[in-house]
């Protein structure tokens, strides 16, 4: 995915709840002016129904109160007062028409007694009177009992006390007045008849009421619901479309997330879709968790009576969990309880393996931290590489805080080395310099603050808070039951300065909340372990920096050289050595930090910068392998000399012919009266005199062995260091470690540059100064630390070393080499040495191609190798003098073999056709690969040899002895040489002693040994072992064998036979010569066996001379 892809989906990601939220409120704001509509409808359908139910309640409650006024007296029995009042004034009328009667009655009876009808008058006025009294007594006793009965119910009425004549009372009054009881029921009848026709007039009133009423609010309902659906039809179309605007966009932001490993859905792409895989420059602020529902609910529309209703159900999304990590703060993940504990930590898991996924794995470190559980929770990582992950988890408290602080170290030197005032944070910076990125750590804490103290509590916080500007990011799985370590720091301190998640509270915006399943860890860590050697090399090509041809050889070196070896955030870094402090370099890199490759780097950069003029070279490669090959291979101009899988003895003589030339520029410059090398430079007709830089490489080769070669290389490389700055003699030291026997002190803090790749604790100590450790942080290949201030911390610069592969590399040297030959016609002589290239005597420049043969020599040369020393082929010089023997020991048959092939040849070469005369003694197996090539080789030679049968050795030997004795008597008669050859001497059964005591064979040996060699007789005796040379020959019949070549063997054996343990140190392929006459000793490579055609032509060669 590209660099704009990946801003459009971050964008899209971060503004998403924004246009959710915009998309949801337009959609709420169609819902919200629906609900209005609806509302506003319900109102109007509620007022009218109000209104309607208030028009017939009021005609309802007209008609109930005219009913119950009416039926009030029935109910009260008000209506018996009237009859009671009425009844009272019958009997008060009655009584007082009684009383007028009998006063009438009286008034005629006095009329007729005063008219003189005295018993008409007495009988009107006293019957008529009296029955009229006694009647109107009557009334007036039922009056008075009417009152009587009627009193109680008057006197409570009239102070409120009484519902009035109640049934009871009612049935009380029938009983004492029948009449009233009569008058009672027909005026029942007749208020009963009268509430039924009021009834009935009222409810047929209410009826035509409630029916006016009804159609009336069935209009006005229609017409509202009309008015409020034509509306609604705009706004569903226009929800429709929100809707559709939702879902489109929740698709596009899935689309989008799924093809990045940090956000896809694991139900959806599988965890190893390669689409979605390639590498990423830049780690994105975000990671997904899980996914989450949201419901955007519209609770009103289900009141909408419409056909688009469906269209305004609730919306129902299905989102990621998205949260802003890595970013610009920490992620800490609370827990409350075991479960929920479980939870987290799978959820940094997942976690944890999208930021393996998200980039290459080159770019990604993490430590982890897991005090409670031993490293239980961090389990499904520990099968990565020790390079991505530390290859331990922090448990101890020591450890913690040491990784804190090493965390802290890192980043102080990315915000202050890298970021300073250019970069806002690591991503900035990676995107401007994709060559040399930084990559990305992440610190996983698991039951904090479990193992923590106030202090790395406090060291914690900074990696929090100034940790991610550096791209180092915190995972704190936090134990919120755990009480805070310290007095200064709170849990809300920290969570100020972390994004919090807490598994226990669900989030505030998700209906329902679900984590992702757990991913496949061991297919993960199976495909980063895989992926991380090509990922983790960080390479910056030299040929970016490499100028055109046209351009080269223009550097002077005469005050300084600047060689580009790598990048430094923005800049480039350079090796610069000059006349001052800056001289001596020193280089430290353990197998796999690209130190052979930054030794390209140097060296390349070198040879197109500066001209041979300007610059030489000195290098030695201690190491096995080829990588320097190709610079002799080439004949660079610049390469002086070069050593590959050098010897101690060939360095060491490159050191001498290096302060030889120091010496001489010393005398040079005092002569001249300059102080340097840039005032000897401006001299007018000066000799040429380019810089001189001497690279070794595994310098510690030097002090493998406690010798005089260690004593020796002590005592130059110190003076060389000291007094070369003036001189214009730099040196370049590297190695893969410092530990064991090293360079002096006093002469390692001289150094003033000292270069550290990846290394060992112990070497980050050592290479700078012991209290910057920086060095130990260093964790690919090719990342280094630059330090010209003597390696205080001061003078650290980070730097990711240029990189050559092999066809670039060739390419730089095949156009220097061309280019070269361009512009130099003189040839200029070139020391190469190969540690492991084959010797050959048959090479066209042997001094053996050009010897003149004689009758016979007092010395005679034999070449037996190669010098592993800045020297010529190795000689033994056989003289005619007692002593004169060569003895070749060691377990290597072949090569005692190849060692006498070359002495015979040399023989042969020295002497006239004839003139010398050879006795093999041949006792190799007889199915050996080479039994028969010591009489082909004497056949090709042309030089009488005779080869003695096994049972036929004393014979020979008493032949031998009387020649010996012949040339002692007669010594004055020249004689030709004679040269007895053993071959696998310890096979000679006829030489070992019976018990104590020499063979007759061994005895004559012995005396050849001793005598022959004053009269031209002499011995060349190869054997595996000194002790098989013990079974057959006294032990000081050693004396008689002054020349004497070993190899490899144990240590008494090389004590005995050269006085040190040298032999039994000795490596494949190398021999050493002991002259026993001068007390001397030098190492050597044997030569090859000759083809036996070469042997031929020099034969030929030979006879032509002669």
């Amino acid at each position: 995915m590209q660099r704009t892809e990946l801003e459009k989906t971050v964008a899209l990601t971060v503004n998403a709840p924004d246009k959710l939220e915009q998309l949801s409120n337009e959609y709420l704001q169609t819902g919200t002016e629906l609900n209005s509509n609806m509302l506003a409808l319900d109102a109007e359908i509620e007022r009218a129904i109000r209104q309607h139910e208030q028009t017939l309640n009021y005609y309802k409650s007209k008609h109930r109160q005219q009913i119950a006024d009416k039926r009030a007296p029935l109910d009260s029995g008000e209506f018996v007062y009237r009859l009671v009042d009425d009844l009272e004034k019958q009997f008060s009328e009655g009584e007082r028409n009684l009383y007028y009667a009998m006063v009438v009655f009286i008034i005629i009876g006095m009329f007729c007694f005063f008219g003189g009808e005295f018993g008409t008058g007495l009988f009107i006025g006293g019957i008529g009177g009296g029955i009229c009294y006694k009647l109107a007594q009557r009334k007036s006793r039922k009056l008075v009992n009417l009152r009587n009965a009627c009193r109680d119910v008057s006197a409570l009425k009239d102070v409120g006390k009484t519902d009035g004549f109640t049934a009871q009372k009612q049935q009380e009054l029938r009983k004492a007045f029948p009449r009233l009881g009569t008058s009672i029921d027909a005026a029942r009848k007749l208020i009963m008849s009268e509430i039924e026709y009021l009834d009935e007039k009222l409810t047929k009133d209410y009826n035509d009421r409630e029916k006016a009423e009804r159609e009336r609010y069935i209009s006005r309902r229609r017409e509202a619901e009309y008015r409020c659906n034509a509306q609604a039809a705009d706004l569903c179309v226009a929800a429709k479309t929100s809707a559709e605007k939702i879902n489109s966009f929740v698709k596009e932001l899935n689309a989008a997330l799924n093809r990045l490993p940090e956000t896809f859905d694991p139900k959806q792409i599988g965890w190893d879709n390669a689409s979605i895989f390639k590498e990423k420059d830049q780690l994105l602020p975000m990671v997904r968790l899980g996914s989450y529902s949201l419901r955007i609910t519209l609770d009103h529309f289900r009141h909408l009576e419409i056909a688009e209703r469906s269209t305004l159900e609730n919306i129902h999304l299905t989102l990621p969990l998205i949260v802003p990590f890595p970013g610009t703060s920490a992620l800490m993940v609370n827990f409350y309880n075991h479960d929920s504990m479980q939870e987290a930590v799978r959820m940094t898991h997942n976690l944890i393996a999208r930021m393996l996924l998200s980039l290459s794995a080159g770019k990604v470190r993490i430590s982890f931290v897991d005090p409670l559980e031993l490293g239980g929770n961090a389990a499904p990582f520990l099968p990565l590489l020790r390079e991505i992950y530390g290859g331990s988890v922090h448990t101890q408290g020591n450890d913690i805080d040491n990784q804190l602080s090493a965390l802290i170290r890192i980043i102080e030197n990315i915000i202050q080395k890298y970021l300073q005032h250019e970069f806002k944070n690591i991503s900035e910076y990676n995107a401007r310099t994709k060559e040399v990125p930084e990559p990305y750590r992440f610190l996983v804490i698991y039951n904090f603050p479990s193992g923590f103290t106030e202090a790395t509590v406090s060291k914690l916080m900074n990696v929090i808070k100034s940790g991610p500007k550096a791209g180092v990011y915190t995972i704190l799985v936090s134990d919120r039951m755990e009480k805070f370590p310290g007095y200064n720091l709170t849990w809300e301190d920290v969570e100020k300065a972390c994004g919090t998640f807490d598994i226990d509270m669900p989030t505030s915006f998700a209906d329902e909340t679900e984590m992702d399943e757990v991913l496949p860890y061991n297919k993960v860590v199976e495909r980063v372990n895989l992926k991380y050697p090509n990922a983790a090399t960080i390479k910056v090509p030299i040929t970016k920096y490499v100028w055109q041809p046209d351009k080269w050889w223009q550097g002077k070196a005469a005050r300084s050289i600047r060689i580009p070896i790598g990048r430094h955030g923005t800049e480039l870094q350079f090796l610069e050595f000059d006349n001052d402090d800056n001289n001596q370099a020193l280089l430290i890199g353990k197998p796999g930090s690209g130190k052979s490759n930054l030794m390209h780097v140097i060296i390349s950069n070198a040879i197109w910068l500066y001209s041979p003029d300007e610059l030489e070279i000195y290098l030695i490669d201690f190491k096995g392998g080829v990588e320097f090959a190709v610079y002799a291979e080439k004949h660079i101009p610049h390469i002086r000399t070069i050593a590959i899988e050098s010897d101690r003895e060939f360095g060491l003589s490159v050191l001498d012919a290096v302060e030889k030339e120091l010496l001489r520029r010393e005398t040079v410059f005092s002569s001249a009266g300059v102080q340097n090398l840039e005032q000897y430079h401006q001299l007018p007709n000066r000799d040429r005199m380019p810089r001189i830089m001497l690279i070794v490489d595994e310098f510690q080769e030097f002090y493998a062995e406690d010798d005089s070669i260690k004593q020796a290389v002590d005592d130059k490389l110190d003076r060389i260091i000291r007094k070369g700055r003036a001189f214009g003699i730099n040196t370049l030291f590297s190695s893969q470690t410092l530990a064991g026997n090293s360079i002096k002190k006093s002469t390692k803090e001289l150094i003033g540059i000292r270069i550290a790749l990846m290394c060992s604790e112990l070497d980050a100590l050592q290479i700078l100064d012991d209290r910057n450790s920086a060095a130990r942080d260093l964790t690919r290949p090719g990342e280094g630390i630059y330090n010209a201030d003597g390696g205080k911390n001061s003078g650290n610069r980070t730097f990711q070393s240029l990189f050559v592969d092999r066809s670039a590399s060739n390419q730089i040297i095949d156009q220097v080499a061309t280019f070269a030959r361009s512009r130099i016609r003189e040839p200029f002589r070139q020391i190469i040495f190969r540690g492991s290239e084959k010797a050959r005597i048959e090479r066209a420049d042997h001094p053996i191609i050009k010897i003149k043969a004689a009758l016979s020599h007092k010395a005679l040369q034999i070449w037996v190798g190669e010098p592993v020393t800045i020297a010529d082929d190795i000689v033994v010089t056989l003289r005619k003098q007692g002593g004169g023997n060569m003895l070749i020991v060691g377990y290597d048959e072949q090569m005692g073999l190849r060692i006498m092939t070359s002495a015979l040849i040399s023989i042969a070469a020295q002497h006239l056709i004839g003139a010398v005369r050879f006795y093999g003694f041949n006792f190799q197996n007889v199915d050996s690969d080479y039994a028969e090539l010591p009489q082909d080789l004497f056949e090709q030679l042309c030089q009488p040899y005779e080869f003695v049968a096994p049972r036929d050795v004393e014979e020979k030997l008493e032949e031998v002895k009387a020649i010996i004795d012949s040339r002692i008597y007669e010594s004055s008669i020249p004689a030709e040489p004679v040269f007895l050859t053993f071959f696998s001497f310890q096979r000679g059964r006829s030489f070992r002693k019976a018990e104590y005591s020499m063979s007759a064979e061994a005895g004559l040996l012995a005396f050849i040994l001793k005598e022959g060699p004053d009269v031209g007789v002499h011995v060349l005796l190869q054997v595996d072992s000194l002790e098989s040379l013990s079974k057959s020959l006294d032990h000081n019949l050693l004396r008689e064998f002054s020349q004497r070549i070993v190899y490899q063997m144990n240590a008494d054996s090389s004590t005995r036979l050269i006085g040190n343990s040298s032999a039994g140190q000795l490596g494949q392929n190398r021999a050493i010569h002991y002259d026993d006459n001068e007390n001397t000793m030098i190492k050597f490579k044997p030569y090859e066996i000759p083809a036996l055609s070469w042997v031929t032509q020099l034969r030929d060669g030979f006879i032509t001379l002669s």
